[in-house]
């Protein structure tokens, strides 16, 4: 190999053909165009007017314009954008990408050149060296096939691991390997440069560029470092806009009917209460009808502009809330009308002195998209910034600087308080985000915090805003305290509930709720307001390096387990904020406190396929608490919705006094010793409880629980009786000694540590070492500038600390253009002169304004110390200044601006002067020690390796592996010999099991499955790695979604892998290898990288199928491929009627198996007795429907669920799954299915995920569009396809559906005939023991003949259901009296045995108004025998005898369905059932 070295300087075309004859290239710092630049600058996609020349096509060409390193391979380009970017890109169809796009606003702002060296490679194509890594580029190769390996060789990234992103990827966490991450811009679509504003009438939707769309990835190579890749990402993507300093403050929210005055009043009353406020929203009432238009609500602002002025004159700023619908006849956010309406009106109402609009994107409004691939959240949240930015800036003269273009929207991804998916790639960019109507309890404020500290570190928002104190439900007054606690040091402080008559309260204003919450309210509020500095300077910081202001502990210190956890979080450097979710001690009552009628622990369940308790009870068992979450799903074997509990027993309060306090959505109603004590029957959400019970008391017990729709969870709390309220709560406490700002006492870290606060406080601690920058008291930040300041310093001899205090005008965009000044402060330990020196340094940079001074007195508070408390004199500027000793005391306030602090003594003096001049502080004590660590922290180093491999189509789960465990088989898992070696995996949001996964798990009993525990999000999970075994092999997939796993151990040792299938499903085998014999812990996170959404819903999600530890690799299994022929036959509109018994009929074919998806509303589906062709059925976000077009009924079904007819059905968001095995006599498959506001396409494929056929899209706008699809199969042997029901393009509230299928083909029935002989009216009286049956069964008394066994398995419907004592003949039996009950229902089935000899089948049945249906199927399904003999519309129920001969040519069991039949509301019924 040749090399030759380019010159720095310009390289013409002349000079590369000489080099390049050579061989090599090595190129220093080279600026590369790759597009010509018009004469407004902007560049198009264009190519290059001059190209060098190059041997053959797959010779690079390099070029220079542009400010980025270049180089070009045919229709491939490399861009090293920095050293640790690049950017892998593919041409277009208009040729590379050089303008801005949607998500990519930088194209060539970069701050350093890449040196590099470009060489030709024999077996590899070229490869471009850098220092920092090296970029393949195979032979022909296109974007998809380059990778990125270190200099010694180490992969760093290849496309082909996980291809395409999408717009929507959560972001690396700092406790990552963090070798590489990277996203594609794709759908790359390039913005107008009039942005979302009407020009010169251009129709915007023209003038943007959706058709240049091509892979183009950036490649981020921080090399470990979080910071580093955050700064990388925020310069490709874009900064978040910085808030105004007001933003800051505190905001006042409610949905609340205001008037011009009572608004003007709701501030004064704050001021006068002595509460600080900054900003004031109100709801959607500003205007007419409160939800549409823009018209001002006169009738209560009569002069919008003057009250709006009138709030600015009193400092506070105004929100307004806007739901916002799409013009009418309009599909495209850009459409002209859209765009020339929104920017009208929103203009109109800003021009009055509106300050921000918060664009909420209700649940069921919101603008539509430019692309179906835009989020509806993000591309509003666009709309309205630019709209509020170009009016801002046309307000502003030339020579001046803009207001800040600040808007709230809702977080793209976290609904209702909850991480679903990513957010979308440009949302970081738009200021202020609202996390959605949220609950007022603990669990929504732990949700909270942990979506506001997740959002922070893993999306990049810095500005999320909570509703505290709770949305939708009413708040207790301890609860307020805790929501004000964690809200006043959350980076947005917005207090918010929803209107009086859903919760019964005015709003969330402090003095609503008790003195204990006032002084909570006051102390951190005040605190708030003088930790300002911090937050601004932090605001700062994230619009220059992308960190967020709330910082979980790993980026600090990645090192640390413990420190990713996402309930608490870091203040700048110094400060750790720990939040207690709890106010009250509430244990769940343990089983020990619970008997039952049987005498043992627990309550006596009875599980109920309706909400009324009505009936026989589906399930009864015995549940050893009530403490269930079931998500929007419910218990196994009951519906999802419309179903009810009773749990009944005694119960035995425990050694302290205590209530029994419920919480429950729905309904709830307790009985304590036969007396009602809670009626919870109309509200939900909402702590319930008894009066307090004594001590050891014992009580009988019932508890009725309903669940009408929604969410579904009941729990029941013992809440002892406390003087006074304390809550703990674990905290991680990093490297150093950190200090309770309540208490002054000292943790030594690193260590986890359990800690105590009553309701008054919360965790807060500060770093012995650091120092923090101290605002006044105000009540507006408009109030007093910082010409006065505290510098709260906590000493330590051997940690250093640094702090920066940013400062500009607080409101305008001056500061882009450097209008701004920063003053840092330094404080080390100087062993020469054994004094703590604090310097304050000489103020940089300058800006215009009130606030602009330039003198500035400084008050210095020096905390005493553990380690550093007896301070002997100060220096400052070498003069021994006077210093003032105030002592520790109860009545002191956390970071006090003067006074007492409530955590040591306070030293305090004062040093004033120019900002222009340095002030050195030297500290000089008697006796210094240093900082304590926590030097026995354990760590345990697990040497490991993981590799990531095709998983194959199937794995063995046998007894030969020394453990193994496998997920989705119910609520748990199951396992070989549950070692402990993996924990139950933990999981952000409510798992769920999918059941048409690629992947099969064979298990010792030769038995199969294909289902997984499934999560949007992610999965955490520990091994505790053993001797015995040296591989942990995981089966990880997912679903349109890149998913990363990461494994690390106790000793901060991490790996980061990535993989998935943006654009369907995926399997991998991901192998663990130990390579010592140490036994540890491995702790294992596996989450959902990038998500494919589409609408509200998203089919994204990933998998956990198994997991196997051994000391040999488990054996891959393949399948072969599928011999079978498959197509979508017909697609035709669903109308009429169809017994789904009887589907085959329509071809000439018997109906093999069938499903009913519309049990009542429920979710569990209904099928056919016998068949087992269909496996199994899974939707994601599962919800009801009924409004098919057909009514589907069916006579042969498992249960009653609609049997005689309804149009109810289920449907999805995302995929609708169904796994059928497949054989020569199955000849069709057919789906009655639909759409409503999206797009359904059926895929089928073979087990190995092979595509067999696939659909002619089918889509609706406004209305449900409901079809039959028939699916024909030619099936050569028996095997199983998968048929995925998938919806895409969704828009609100879009899904697809599923009312019924059918399997239909060639019965195999030959053995058994039915035929039937009589049926009559009966009156007379019948001894079943003179009739010779060889066996009988009397229905009404549950009694069977002795020694008989050919009647088993009665089972009456779980619906309608009721005995019954008029029976028209009266049946005697074993001797006892005659009778004349029986059962009354809608459905029955019961088993009967037949051999070789012909039998005779003797139903004694009823029927009252309605018609007699019967049923007989064999043991496959196959129908033989059916008919309907006997129908009344008669007053009274009419007795019927029925008589069916048998004949069979082999022995066999048969299932007889007796049923209503007809649409009548009357019954059928059964009195007693006998075979001869």
């Amino acid at each position: 190999m040749k090399h030759f070295l380019a010159s720095n300087k310009k390289l013409t075309s002349t000079i590369l053909s000489l080099i390049m004859l050579g061989g090599a290239l090595t190129i220093g710092a080279c600026k590369v165009n790759g597009g010509n630049i018009s004469s407004n600058g902007e560049s198009s996609p264009s190519q290059s007017d001059s190209v060098v020349e190059r041997p053959s096509d797959s010779s690079p060409e390099i070029n220079e314009k542009i400010d980025v390193s270049t180089i070009e391979f045919g229709d491939l380009r490399i861009q090293l954008l920095s050293n640790t970017i690049v950017r892998v890109e593919n041409k277009g169809a208009k040729g590379f990408e050089d303008r801005p796009s949607y998500i990519v606003q930088n194209r060539d702002r970069y701050d350093e050149e890449v040196s590099f060296t470009l060489e030709e490679t024999a077996e590899d194509g070229h490869i471009i060296k850098t220092a920092n890594y090296y970029v393949h580029i195979p032979n022909g190769a296109t974007a998809e096939d380059v990778y990125i390996t270190t200099p010694f060789g180490d992969k760093l990234w290849a496309y082909a691991d996980a291809g395409r992103t999408d717009t929507n990827v959560y972001l690396p966490s700092p406790s990552d390997e963090l070798k590489s991450w990277y996203f594609t811009d794709s759908p790359r679509i390039i913005p107008s440069k009039y942005g979302y504003s009407d020009v010169n009438g251009i129709n915007n939707l023209q003038d943007w560029d959706f058709d240049n769309d091509a892979i183009d990835a950036f490649v981020f190579l921080p090399q470990g470092n979080y910071e580093q890749f955050c700064s990388d990402y925020v310069k490709v993507t874009g900064t978040s806009e910085m808030v105004k300093l007001q933003t800051l403050g505190f905001w006042d929210s409610r949905w609340y009917a205001y008037t011009s005055e009572t608004a003007i009043e709701q501030i004064e009353d704050y001021r006068n209460q002595g509460y600080s406020i900054d900003v004031l929203v109100i709801d959607t009432d500003w205007r007419m009808n409160a939800s549409i238009g823009y018209q001002i609500n006169e009738a209560l602002f009569p002069d919008m502009a003057a009250f709006l002025n009138q709030c600015e004159e009193m400092g506070v700023d105004v929100c307004f809330n806007d739901h916002p619908e799409p013009v009418k006849g309009t599909t495209n956010g850009l459409d002209k009308a859209e765009v020339d309406f929104r920017n009208k009106e929103l203009t109109l109402v800003l021009s009055m002195g509106l300050d921000y609009w918060w664009y909420d994107r209700n649940w069921s409004v919101c603008l539509n998209s430019a692309d179906p691939d835009i989020s509806v959240f993000a591309f509003g949240m666009y709309a309205y910034q630019w709209i509020t930015k170009d009016y801002r800036e046309s307000i502003t003269d030339l020579n001046e600087f803009a207001e800040r273009s600040l808007i709230m929207g809702n977080v793209d991804g976290c609904l209702h308080g909850k991480w679903n998916y990513a957010s979308d790639i440009s949302a970081h960019r738009y200021s202020i985000q609202w996390t959605g109507d949220i609950g007022a309890d603990s669990t929504a404020l732990a949700q909270e915090i942990y979506a506001s500290v997740f959002g922070g570190v893993e999306v990049g928002l810095p500005y999320m805003s909570s509703d505290i104190g709770g949305h939708t439900q009413p708040v207790t007054d301890d609860m307020y305290s805790r929501w004000i606690q964690y809200g006043a040091l959350s980076t947005i402080c917005r207090v918010h509930c929803t209107n009086y008559s859903y919760i019964g309260q005015i709003g969330r204003m402090p003095w609503l709720f008790g003195e204990t919450a006032e002084e909570v309210a006051h102390t951190y509020i005040d605190m708030r307001y003088r930790l300002l500095p911090l937050f601004y300077s932090l605001a700062r910081e994230n619009y220059d390096t992308g960190l967020p202001i709330m910082r979980r502990t790993d980026i600090l210190y990645p090192e640390y387990v413990e420190a990713s956890n996402n309930d608490q979080y870091m203040l700048g450097d110094y400060i750790l904020v720990a939040p207690i979710t709890e106010a009250k001690v509430r244990k769940i009552v343990p089983s020990k406190n619970l008997t039952n009628s049987n005498g043992g622990y627990g309550l006596k369940a009875e599980y109920y396929n309706n909400a009324t308790w009505s009936g026989s009870p589906t399930q009864t068992k015995v549940d050893s608490a009530i403490d269930f979450d079931w998500g929007t799903k419910g218990p196994v074997g009951i519906g999802n919705d419309n179903f009810s509990v009773k749990w009944t027993g005694d119960i035995t309060i425990g050694d302290k006094d205590a209530k029994l306090t419920f919480f429950s959505d729905d309904a709830v109603i307790v009985y304590l010793d036969g007396k009602k004590v809670i009626d919870g029957s109309d509200v939900y959400d909402t702590f319930l409880s008894t009066e307090v019970l004594k001590a050891n008391s014992k009580h009988s017990i019932e508890v009725q629980y309903a669940e009408f729709g929604g969410n579904a969870h009941v729990f029941m709390y013992y809440e002892e009786e406390q003087a006074v309220s304390y809550n703990s709560r674990s905290v991680f406490i990093p490297e150093g000694t950190w200090i309770d700002v309540w208490s002054g006492q000292s943790y030594v870290g690193p260590k986890t540590y359990t800690v105590t606060h009553p309701l008054e406080t919360s965790p807060i601690f500060v770093r012995e070492g650091s120092m923090v920058a101290l605002a006044p008291n105000m009540s507006n930040v408009r109030e007093k500038d910082w010409s006065e300041m505290v510098l709260d310093i906590y000493p330590s001899k051997n940690y250093d600390a640094s702090i920066s205090v940013y400062e500009d005008d607080i409101e305008t965009t001056a500061y882009k253009k450097g209008q701004y000044r920063t003053t840092e402060v330094e404080m080390d330990y100087n062993d020469a002169k054994g004094a703590l020196v604090v310097k304050i340094n000489p103020t940089v940079g300058d800006f215009e304004g009130d606030r602009a001074f330039e003198e500035r007195t400084w008050n210095i508070r020096l905390h005493e110390t553990v380690n550093m408390k007896d301070l002997s004199y100060v220096k400052v500027n070498g003069k021994v200044v006077p210093v003032e000793t105030i002592l520790k005391s109860k009545d002191g306030k956390p970071f006090a601006y003067e006074g007492a602090s409530l955590d040591a003594n306070v030293y305090t003096f004062s040093v004033s002067g120019s900002i222009r001049e340095e002030y050195v502080i030297e500290l000089y004590y008697d006796s210094a020690q240093d900082t304590k660590a926590n030097e026995e922290y354990q760590v345990e180093e697990t040497p490991f390796e993981i590799d990531i491999e095709e998983a194959g189509d199937a794995v063995n789960l046998n007894n030969e592996a020394l453990d193994w465990v496998s997920f989705g088989e119910g609520e748990t898992f199951i396992s070989k010999e549950n070692l402990g070696i993996f924990t139950q995996p933990e999981s952000y949001d409510k798992q769920w099991i999918s059941q048409g996964n690629f992947f099969t798990k064979v298990f010792e009993d030769e038995t199969t499955n294909s289902n997984a525990t499934t999560s949007q999000k992610d999965f955490s999970f520990v091994i505790n790695t053993t001797n015995d075994a040296k591989y942990y092999v995981l089966y990880l997939g997912g679903n349109q979604s890149t998913a990363k796993i990461t494994v690390r151990d106790s000793a901060g040792n991490v790996k980061t892998e990535t993989f998935g299938n943006i654009d369907g499903e995926y399997l991998r085998r991901v192998v663990i290898h130990t390579t010592s014999e140490v036994e540890g812990k491995l702790y294992v996170t596996y989450s959902a990288v990038a998500s494919e959404t589409s609408g509200t819903g998203t089919p994204s999600y990933v998998t956990f199928a198994c997991a196997i530890a051994d000391n040999e690799l488990p054996e891959k299994v393949i399948f072969e491929e599928s011999s079978s022929k498959v197509e979508v036959d017909s697609i035709e509109d669903a109308y009429g009627s169809l017994n789904l018994s009887e589907a085959g009929a329509s071809l000439g074919e018997d109906t093999l198996d069938w499903m009913h998806f519309g049990n009542d509303g429920g979710f569990n589906h209904v099928e056919k007795l016998n068949a087992d062709y269909i496996q199994s059925s899974s939707f994601t976000n599962a919800s009801s429907f009924s409004d098919y077009t057909m009514i589907l009924s069916y006579n042969d079904g498992t249960e009653i669920g609609a049997h005689t007819g309804t149009q109810k059905g289920t449907c999805s968001p995302g995929v609708i799954s169904l796994v059928v095995d497949v054989n020569p006599n199955v000849k069709h498959i057919i789906l009655y299915t639909g759409t409503y506001q999206a797009t359904n396409t059926i895929e089928v494929y073979s087990r190995k995920g092979t595509l067999l056929a696939v659909s002619t899209p089918f889509s609706s706008v406004n209305v449900a569009n409901t079809k039959i699809v028939v699916i024909s199969v030619e099936a050569l042997q028996e095997e199983r396809i998968i048929i995925n029901i998938k919806s895409s393009n969704e828009l609100n509230g879009g899904n697809v559906s599923l009312a019924g299928m059918a399997v239909t083909g060639i019965s195999s029935n030959e053995s058994v005939t039915g035929e039937l002989i009589s049926c009559e009216e009966i009156s007379k009286n019948i001894d079943l023991d003179s009739f010779n049956y060889q066996d009988w069964y009397h229905v009404g008394e549950g009694a069977s003949k002795a020694d008989a066994d050919l009647i088993s398995s009665v089972k009456i419907s779980n619906g309608y259901n009721y005995r019954y004592e008029d029976y028209t003949s009266t049946i005697s039996f074993n001797g006892n009296s005659a009778v004349s009950s029986g059962r009354a229902f809608d459905y029955a089935n019961f088993d009967v045995k037949v051999d070789e000899n012909t039998q005779e089948l003797v139903l004694y049945a009823s029927v009252y108004q309605a018609t007699a249906g019967i049923t007989i199927l064999d043991e496959q399904g196959n129908v033989v025998f059916k008919a309907e003999p006997y129908s009344t519309m008669a007053a009274g129920a009419m007795g019927i005898e029925i008589h069916i001969k048998i004949e069979a040519t082999q022995s066999s069991t048969l299932t007889v369905v007796y049923y209503k039949g007809g649409t009548g509301g009357g019954n059928a019924g059964l009195a007693a059932i006998a075979v001869k």
